[in-house]
């Protein structure tokens, strides 16, 4: 199996300089256009974006790209790169330091993950996974563990099941950037994560490198029904998920 992560990386680190090196700039807010997810498209996000695609073009990786600006860049292959070039934009815009490049490889649905990479933008930590090979952060194998944290958006009410998680126990967090949070869950330090609320609109880009790296470490990833969660290449779908790789925990919330 060819391995992807050297090339990853090294689309990672250039787009975590470019970005960084704008945005104490008040261009940042800018808006460059509407994105084929149908929300406005930042400075930040299409720099990064920019940066990735001209990458792969370059590297003639053999992936078709669906991103979060442009949608869909047909390259001619048969698999796909779903890829967030920004994820937790508000983040990076009001320096909060947790913000990521969240890239998956997969056939036409969620059922055929292969590799999951995310990297924090802010200190270059890096999240990996291929199917088959386990999950490892910043080069060294990474494993999930019990932690008794959960990720929660819980929105401006908490819904019922939302609510079961709190009345658990445990200490709670919201970071804004689902990618991140994702890979914590899958590499141990946190045990949950969940976008259950009744707001929580959630992309393929947003949870595809997650979900990969979250059942590559023997975890699950369920939609609103409970199912695994089995998204397409449309990045204007929006869907809702929770993820453990606590199987206990799972069927607790089943």
């Amino acid at each position: 199996m060819t391995s992807y992560y050297n090339n990853l990386e090294s689309i990672g680190k250039e787009a975590m300089e470019a970005l960084n090196s704008m945005l104490d700039r008040e261009v940042r807010f800018d808006v460059t256009g509407m994105g084929a997810d149908g929300t406005a498209t930042k400075v930040p996000d299409k720099i990064c974006e920019d940066i990735l695609i001209n990458r792969v073009k370059e590297l003639d990786l053999p992936f078709n790209i669906i991103s979060e600006e442009v949608g869909m860049v047909e390259r001619g292959y048969r698999d796909y790169m779903l890829v967030d070039p920004l994820d937790g934009t508000y983040n990076a815009l009001n320096g909060i330091p947790f913000y990521s490049i969240s890239i998956a490889t997969m056939g036409v649905e969620f059922k055929t993950l292969n590799t999951g990479f995310i990297m924090n933008l802010v200190n270059g930590d890096t999240y990996y996974s291929e199917k088959g090979h386990g999950v490892r952060k910043n080069g060294k194998a990474a494993f999930p563990s019990r932690t008794g944290s959960y990720i929660i958006n819980i929105g401006s009410q908490p819904d019922p099941f939302t609510s079961r998680i709190i009345k658990m126990g445990g200490r709670r967090r919201i970071l804004g950037c689902a990618s991140l949070e994702m890979a914590l869950v899958a590499t141990g330090s946190a045990d949950l994560v969940s976008y259950m609320s009744p707001e929580s609109r959630i992309r393929n880009i947003d949870v595809a490198a997650g979900t990969a790296m979250i059942r590559e470490a023997g975890g699950e990833v369920l939609d609103s029904d409970h199912m695994p969660l089995n998204m397409g290449l449309d990045v204007t779908l929006r869907g809702k998920f929770y993820a453990s790789c606590n199987k206990d925990l799972l069927e607790e919330l089943r």
